[in-house]
């Protein structure tokens, strides 16, 4: 399941936020179209264990061997008693290899796979396998789910890649792959799912995505990829119809790479990261991406105001972060009703705390490392949905609303500002101050360098 999440650029497998596409390989059955030997398919899986130079689990030291095959018959049969290998029951074929997580270490030959002419689904997930994808790899038409994602492997990516004309999922992240993107990607009609993020991959984003066909998922993030999004729609019609999910965060994109005309082409699009990058310029229109429900573009080089539609109700944005850059000018009101997450962080935003919705659905919100001054609202009961709120390093004044700790807040930093007064402790357990929690469930509270008493 691919899921909408904040990518650190390592080699664990990041939890969500709300999951936006998943897809499961279904092995048809289906009569063998080329002459089978499944003899041949069962040296080909032996002598791919031979590249595995660590099973600490035993899974395949104790199932991939001859012992566990009990009769002669059954050297002509599919190894279904393989551990993760598993046949089609019509054509008696090895249809799919599932070694995912098992910590397994070695340099894999894929060339000794290329004898499984029916294979569909190859997932080597979470082990620490090396090698080199070879241009042969290519010939397995067959394959419609490749996932080698959180390994060690190698090398540049094969052109040849182009030839699974069948594939439907690729996942190559978390490896060492380098190089340019592979050619001719656009062979691949069925592809839905992308994902090749942190590797050591580079080109020319606009070009390698005039290349791309009815994708759903695309994950670049963790790269060198530069450019810009081209504006031709003759270059992204279908991709801007399909893709729903859209990172490339952590890459060398700069420049003006937002644009009215290029962002109204992708319409379809609910998740866009480009957070850690360099782009530059002040943000567009966003009034035409009316699915768009996370929009992360932190650590930039953006300026300008805030656009009034991304917190208004136009936009069903749940996660707006927009830390990092160069933003000024006030915020007056957040109207959105579908905003969870807000983060305006480390901007040049002045004017006083901005009016929330009474139907807010926000739990964060950071707003911290900015020039706000005025005091806070004093009312906060309508906001019971918030867990997290970061206003540190402004300019506040007055006294803390006494309100704020009646919510079920976990982190509530208010330092570096010039609040004054008494911190609105409840009465009957100030003397408890020492001996337990007396703002549960707060988890973390900050209210350091400001005028309280």
């Amino acid at each position: 399941m691919f899921t909408a999440s904040v990518t650190k650029c390592s080699t664990t497998v990041s939890s969500g936020v709300f999951s936006i596409f998943s897809i499961v390989i279904v092995i048809v059955a289906a009569p063998c179209l080329v002459l089978c030997s499944t003899s041949d398919e069962l040296r080909a899986l032996l002598e791919f264990k031979k590249g595995i130079h660590h099973d600490p689990l035993g899974k395949i030291t104790n199932s991939w061997n001859h012992t566990a095959i009990s009769t002669t018959a059954d050297l002509d049969s599919c190894p279904n008693s393989f551990f993760g290998v598993i046949c089609d029951v019509n054509s008696n074929a090895v249809a799919a290899i599932v070694l995912d997580r098992l910590n397994l270490t070695g340099e894999l030959k894929f060339s000794t796979l290329l004898g499984l002419k029916m294979l569909k689904n190859l997932s080597l997930v979470g082990n620490s396998f090396t090698g080199r994808l070879v241009p042969q790899l290519g010939t397995m038409s067959s394959l419609q789910h490749l996932d080698l994602s959180n390994n060690q492997f190698i090398g540049s990516i094969p052109d040849r890649i182009h030839d699974l004309w069948n594939l439907q999922y690729l996942n190559l992240s978390n490896n060492k792959f380098s190089g340019g993107y592979p050619s001719g990607i656009r062979n691949l009609q069925q592809l839905r799912v992308l994902d090749m993020h942190s590797n050591g991959l580079w080109g020319d984003v606009g070009v390698f995505f005039s290349e791309l066909r009815n994708v759903e998922f695309v994950d670049l993030s963790c790269n060198s990829f530069s450019g810009e999004l081209p504006g031709n729609p003759l270059n992204v019609s279908t991709l801007g119809n399909t893709v729903r999910h859209l990172n490339l965060s952590r890459n060398l994109l700069g420049g003006k790479f937002l644009r009215n005309d290029t962002l109204a082409l992708f319409r379809s699009l609910e998740v866009l990261d480009l957070g850690g990058n360099r782009i530059g310029g002040e943000l567009p229109s966003f009034g035409a991406m009316l699915n768009l429900k996370v929009l992360r573009l932190h650590n930039n080089q953006l300026f300008g105001e805030v656009p009034t539609e991304l917190l208004a109700t136009s936009i069903p944005l749940q996660e707006l972060d927009l830390s990092g850059n160069g933003f000024s000018g006030s915020i007056n009101a957040i109207n959105s009703t579908t905003l969870e997450i807000l983060d305006l962080s480390s901007n040049r935003l002045t004017g006083n705390f901005p009016e929330l919705s009474s139907q807010s659905g926000l739990t964060t919100l950071r707003m911290s490392n900015n020039s706000l001054e005025g005091s806070l609202p004093s009312e906060w009961l309508s906001f019971s949905r918030l867990s997290k709120i970061d206003l540190s390093a402004n300019s506040f004044v007055g006294p803390i609303p006494p309100t704020l700790f009646s919510l079920n807040l976990r982190h509530l930093n208010l330092s570096g500002n010039h609040f004054s007064g008494a911190i609105p402790f409840p009465e009957a357990k100030v003397g408890e101050l020492l001996v337990e929690p007396i703002f549960a469930p707060l988890e973390f509270l900050d209210l350091s360098d400001n005028s309280l008493t």
